[in-house]
Formats: structure tokens, sequence, C-alpha cells
């Protein structure tokens, strides 16, 4: 019975979570449906195995949440001045997916992942190698994009994402290695590796946009809240979620070594956390005997609670904003993401 009503639950959220992003889809038209086709327009090349591993997560059956939610905010700083999206703002949104993207290929190799997507993650398909190779290709043709956008503010803000990548995953790996828990670390490190692509591409579309300096800082807040609050409730579903919910493992951090926000929040009610934490999940039956902790715990609660904290400040950072269609969605977003299931 409780099975039967959670799945329920879940199902209500699901759909929720859908209706709400139709609207906001709705809002940005054909410019979101163009961002797969023109990423892969962006990476032809005649060598066919690159082409092919370049294009493989480029499928449109990605959620394209950065991109809606960047075209969402280049609307919102300028309601009204325009019927279509600036172009250099659209291509904006292109290259932060060409960013995320790039970072999934080199991710799926550190993690050794066999899915992604619902489908075989593309070291399964391509090996290590071309899949890091198509990762820097696809990261080599973004930062040509945006180069070509001729704005020195806007390259410097993206290619600042590129660095917070890779310093996000060295202080992962760092972490993983040392045993190291703290929620600070685990807060900078979502900053870094999830929330700096939102916050700088928001603010870049504002710079776009020639908005005050004032609607340019509450655009990068908007990000970047909005980015910690997905990344909080993504390590919740990695947790109380299943594989085939996902379309890609679950306790993927726990077996990685990582300890996210409900296994630390779990630790003040098991302090057996800790020393498992420390030995990275390694010993036998740490996965499976840490997921349990966590659920038996309030570490979910918890950690919803810091993902609606994340998802307040988002809504709260917009408040300068002129009202608009756009805006009202702004907010929406951050609102179901609280409820997404995978």
């Amino acid at each position: 019975m409780m099975k039967a009503a959670l799945t329920l639950a879940r199902g209500c959220r699901h759909a929720r979570h859908s209706s709400s992003l139709a609207g906001a889809r709705e809002l940005v038209g054909d410019a979101l449906k163009c961002i797969s086709p023109n990423i892969k327009k962006t990476l032809d090349t005649p060598n066919r195995a690159l082409r092919e591993a370049s294009h493989y997560y480029f499928d449109d059956k990605g959620k394209l949440f950065r991109p809606l939610t960047i075209m969402l905010m280049a609307r919102a700083c300028a309601p009204g001045k325009q019927a279509k999206l600036d172009q250099d703002q659209q291509t904006i949104a292109m290259i932060a997916e060409m960013i995320h993207t790039a970072s999934l290929m080199h991710d799926d190799v550190i993690d050794q992942a066999v899915m992604r997507r619902g489908k075989p993650s593309i070291n399964a398909i391509y090996g290590d190698e071309q899949s890091i190779i198509a990762g820097d290709y696809v990261l080599a043709r973004a930062a040509m994009t945006l180069a070509a956008i001729g704005n020195a503010r806007v390259v410097e803000l993206l290619s600042q994402v590129i660095e917070d990548l890779v310093r996000g995953e060295l202080q992962q790996l760092g972490a993983s290695a040392s045993g190291t828990r703290s929620m600070d670390l685990y807060l900078h490190k979502t900053y870094l590796k999830t929330a700096s692509l939102l916050a700088c591409s928001c603010h870049a579309v504002a710079v776009l946009a020639e908005c005050p300096a004032e609607m340019q800082d509450a655009a990068f807040a908007y990000g970047r809240h909005l980015g910690i609050c997905f990344q909080v409730v993504d390590d919740i579903l990695d947790v109380v979620s299943s594989t085939a919910t996902l379309g890609k493992e679950s306790a993927v951090d726990m077996k990685l070594g990582l300890a996210t926000a409900p296994v630390l929040y779990a630790c003040d009610e098991f302090p057996e956390l800790h020393g498992v934490i420390a030995r990275q999940f390694s010993g036998a039956g740490d996965v499976a005997a840490a997921v349990d902790m966590v659920r038996r715990s309030s570490g979910i609660e918890k950690a919803r609670a810091l993902a609606a904290h994340h998802r307040d400040q988002a809504v709260a950072a917009l408040k300068s904003f002129r009202p608009s269609p756009h805006l009202d969605n702004l907010r929406d977003t951050a609102n179901v993401l609280l409820d997404r299931s995978s």
C-alpha cells in the first residue's frame, strides 16, 4: 500500500513538473527546438568517428533545462523589447548546453558510467579515449562559438564556467580520495560543478541585454541558487529513486566514494556513517547500509529543506525584474524543481 501511494505521489509530481515546464517551453518556442540541431551543425566534421561520438548526447532526449532557463532569463531581462530572442542570447543557451554535455562526457569516463539518459553511456559505446576526445571537441567548438559573439565580458563569464568545472572535479576527486565530509565543501563543489554554469550564463544574457548592474547581479544570483537547488534534488533522487526512474545508475555518488547532502545530514542520527564516509563506502555492504540509514533518517527531509532554501533565494533574486510571463515562468521553474522525479 505504501509503495503504491509513493508511486502515485511521484506520478502526480512528475505531471505537475511536466505541465509547468511545458508552459515555459511554449514561451521560448522554436528557439528551444533549434538547440540540438544547431549544436550538431556546429559540431559537423568530416571525421565520422568524431562526428558520431560528439553528437551522441545531442539526440533531443535531454531535458534542455539549462537552455530553457537561460532563454527565459534573456526574455525576462528585456520584456516587450523584442519579438524573438536576440541571436547572441540564443547562442549563449546553446553554448551552455555544449559545455554541460561535454562535462557529462568526461564525467562518464571518470565515473566509469554505464548508462546516461536511459541509454548506454558514451564511454560504454565509444570507449574512454574517444569519449574524452569527443568532450574536448565539444568544448573547443563551444569556445569558438563563444568567441564569435565578440563581447569580452561574456567571453570572460563563460570561460569562468569551464575553469569552475575543472576546479570542481578536482575538488570532488580530492574529497573522494581523502574521505572528506563537510557541508561547506559539498556546497562549494556543487556551485563549481553545477551552479556556475547557470549563474554565469544567466549573467551573460543580462550583459547582452544591457541590463543595469543590479539586474546582472540578480540574474547571476538566480542562476546560482537555482543550480544548487537542482543539484541537491539530484542528490536526493540518487538515494531514493530507482535506476529505471533516473535513466542512470542510482546510489552512484556513494559508489564513487562521495557523500552528498542527504548522507551528510544523516550522520547526525547515524554517527557510524562517518566511518563509512571516511573509507569511501568501500567496505562490503557499505553502500546498501548507507542508503538504508539515510532513508531511515531525516537526511532526505533536511536535504529537501536545503534545496527549498535555495529555491526561495532564486525566486527572491527576481524581485528587481519587471513583471512579464517569462519572469513568472522563471519563478515556476524554480518551484517545480523540488517536485521532479528524474
